[in-house]
């Protein structure tokens, strides 16, 4: 007996011992885990959000704002008709009776949200009703007054106030306030002892963000992209505007759009900005590279001549042919190769370059790298390494066996607009950003009036082109790729559009691509038409006026020497005649002239040429046979369409 109580003394001396351990143990090395568990057993946590930031404009106008909202919680531990309350209150809220009656029927809770950024029209209808146990705090609400506009750029926020897609996510820092966290106590029994939330020390705002965005120009390529999807039937529509000289993003359009206060009502694929998360082949979009490449390794000139082999050239066991079956070109210059769109003369080109050459040149041009822009998901689309058979240098030289997001090209074209300097486009208005040179000047000046040759009337960009500006760029038509079977989709096509404007002096890049166009499919049919609505619209909204045509800042010095054909020496009673009455000092008869020869003559008079209209010259304005004296000052060419 005697021992077996010294045993259970023993037992119980041990399981004592080992508690005081335990205890002195938990409170000299705290636990995490412990630590966390009193905060669940004595605290209730309630995060209260911040105002954020404002999303605005280069000019100011807002894009995504906060605006105050009123959140509605209740202490069901102090309401005592707990079903007439939840009737009374849910006919305001946009939960239903049965929502409001659950959340206040819960046992040992002292505060429940009920509804989170109400309106002040609800706010005051509760306030009204003045119910025991049932308050409200002001809380910021995120809105985006223009609804659809910019949508795929700007993003959203989700309830917790966070950004969760497009500018909101990758601007969160600079957005968002100092995150402020409440902790209500509880008692020994875990009921929170409610505190009065109105008291509580509102958290710091954040940060607006000025982008350098237009509103006014975003609206109108939204409008003029979603036009030209109702017109094809198209699937989609893209569309970049830069600003020629820094390569500040101007508008950024991705449609069909979404409305950014109701993200949720869309599947995920349409809130996708594919602007800069997208890439694809860009066609014939790419042919000014290869030349420009071959330009700046001094392998052609403009009127270098490249025979094009009637539209059939032989690589290997394949064979490269013009996208038209009815192209059967021979001989053409390089401005001819780019003005007329050949494939054959681009591959050319391009095996001329050299494979390594080209893809250093490419890179250096911005494919295959990730633009630096402030937004999540950026592609860099995709350009193989080396080696590259002959065959697809060939297809990349026209666009094909490679992929660029829009922003990409975009930024490539920038390159010629600004006399050779390649720079990091950019969502920030201001913002500091990489710049190096890509071209010389010389050679980009060449591209420049070679893209010119391309919005010519023998040109596939002829509807690019618009009234009282010259216009410079590509067109683009690229077959889709099949990703599920490979190859190519079968009768689908973008449509793509890719310049500047006023050539002579850039202040737009503007890039256009149109994705499955029915009936119509070819750059030149939809996608440049959508170009000059969208560049017509800039060009007025910036108040430039219309350019005058002279020497000087169009058809200067090196316009004769590289052409854009072969050189011919060209003559015409009319030239002739016109020649005679500049030599006595009148002005010529320029009537039932072509644009060219009436340029060329009046490019000897000392005057500002103003050009109106399209085709053959119908009269001038002063007419022919003026005296051309110092006070001559202006000559007006209206053309006959």
């Amino acid at each position: 007996m005697k021992n077996r109580i010294v045993f259970l003394f023993i037992l119980i001396f041990f399981a004592f011992s080992a508690l005081v351990v335990r205890g002195a143990y938990l409170q000299l090395f705290p636990n995490k885990k412990l630590s966390q568990l009193m905060e669940r057993q004595f605290q209730t946590r309630i995060n209260l959000h911040s105002r954020r930031g404002s999303i605005l404009d280069r000019n100011g106008r807002e894009l995504g704002v906060s605006v105050t909202s009123y959140s509605i919680y209740a202490d069901p531990s102090i309401i005592g008709k707990k079903s007439f309350v939840a009737k009374k209150v849910s006919r305001y809220l946009q939960s239903s009776y049965s929502s409001v009656h659950r959340k206040l029927k819960k046992k040992n809770t002292r505060f429940v949200w009920l509804e989170r950024q109400a309106s002040q029209e609800v706010k005051d209808k509760i306030a009204a009703m003045n119910l025991l146990g049932i308050g409200i705090v002001e809380e910021p609400k995120r809105i985006y007054p223009n609804k659809h506009l910019a949508s795929h750029l700007l993003g959203f926020i989700g309830r917790n106030g966070e950004g969760l897609e497009g500018l909101e996510f990758s601007l969160e820092e600079k957005l968002r306030g100092a995150k402020k966290e409440y902790f209500v106590k509880r008692d020994a029994r875990g009921r929170p002892l409610l505190m009065d939330l109105q008291s509580l020390e509102a958290p710091k705002d954040g940060k607006d963000v000025r982008l350098s965005l237009d509103i006014e120009l975003q609206y109108m390529l939204e409008k003029k992209l979603n036009e030209a999807l109702a017109k094809y039937s198209a699937e989609m529509g893209v569309g970049v505007i830069l600003d020629a000289k820094t390569s500040e993003i101007l508008a950024m359009g991705t449609t069909p759009s979404f409305d950014a206060n109701a993200p949720f009502n869309v599947p995920p694929g349409y809130r996708r900005n594919r602007t800069i998360v997208d890439a694809f082949e860009p066609g014939s979009t790419l042919k000014t590279f290869a030349i420009a490449a071959a330009l700046q390794l001094g392998k052609v000139e403009p009127n270098t001549s490249i025979n094009c082999e009637g539209g059939h050239f032989k690589i290997g066991k394949r064979v490269i042919r013009e996208a038209d079956a009815s192209h059967s070109f021979d001989e053409l210059t390089v401005s001819e190769v780019l003005a007329k769109s050949s494939n054959v003369g681009s591959s050319k080109v391009a095996i001329e370059v050299g494979a390594k050459s080209y893809r250093d040149f490419l890179v250096q041009m911005g494919f295959g790298r990730k633009p630096s822009v402030e937004f999540p998901g950026v592609t860099s689309g995709i350009l193989h390494d080396l080696p590259w058979g002959r065959h697809q240098l060939a297809n990349i030289s026209f666009g094909h066996g490679l992929t660029a997001s829009p922003l990409q090209i975009a930024a490539a074209y920038a390159v010629i607009a600004n006399k050779g300097w390649y720079t990091e486009p950019s969502l920030i208005k201001g913002a500091s950003r990489e710049r190096r040179r890509v071209l010389d000047e010389d050679v980009a000046h060449k591209m420049n009036l070679m893209l010119m040759g391309v919005t010519a009337r023998t040109g596939t960009g002829y509807s690019a082109r618009i009234p009282g500006f010259p216009v410079a760029g590509k067109t683009g038509t690229a077959q889709k790729v099949d990703f599920k079977n490979g190859g190519y989709l079968k009768g689908e096509y973008i449509a793509s559009f890719a310049g500047f404007v006023p050539a002579n002096d850039p202040r737009y890049v503007i890039y256009i691509a149109i994705d499955n166009p029915k009936n119509k499919y070819y750059g030149s049919e939809v996608a440049a038409p959508v170009f000059a609505e969208v560049a017509q619209y800039a060009m007025r909204k910036s108040g430039i006026q219309p350019i005058l045509i002279s020497n000087k800042n169009l058809l200067d010095s090196k316009w004769d020497e590289m052409q854009f054909s072969a050189p011919k020496k060209v003559s015409s009673p009319l030239l002739e005649e016109a020649q005679r009455e500049l030599a006595q000092n009148r002005l010529p008869q320029l009537k039932g002239m072509n644009l060219r020869d009436a340029l060329k003559v009046s490019s000897e008079i000392k005057a500002n040429v103003i050009v109106k209209g399209r085709g053959r010259v119908e009269y001038t304005v002063p007419g022919a046979g003026v005296t051309l004296g110092p006070e001559f000052k202006e000559l007006k060419l209206i053309l006959s369409e």
